[in-house]
C-alpha cells in the first residue's frame, strides 16, 4: 500500500495517515507513506511532481510484477 499525503492537508488530518501506517504495520501490512512537506490535499503532485510521479511509478512497478 502506498499513501501520498501532504502534511498541511486541510481536508484529512495528516496524523490520520501516520496512525493508519502504524496500525497497518503492526498487523503485518506492507505500507509506505510519502509525505509532502507543506502540501495541502493532493498538492504533492503540484509541489513535487517528479517525486510524486516517481513514487507512483516505483510502487506500481514493484507491486505489479
Amino acid at each position: 500500500m502506498l499513501i501520498l499525503h501532504g502534511d498541511n492537508d486541510q481536508r484529512l488530518d495528516y496524523q490520520s495517515s501516520v496512525d493508519f501506517v502504524e496500525y497497518a504495520r503492526s498487523i503485518g501490512t506492507t505500507v509506505q507513506l510519502e509525505t509532502f512537506e507543506g502540501a495541502d490535499h493532493t498538492e504533492g503532485m503540484l509541489t513535487e511532481p517528479e517525486r510524486y510521479a516517481r513514487s507512483l511509478t516505483e510502487f506500481f512497478d514493484s507491486s505489479l510484477r
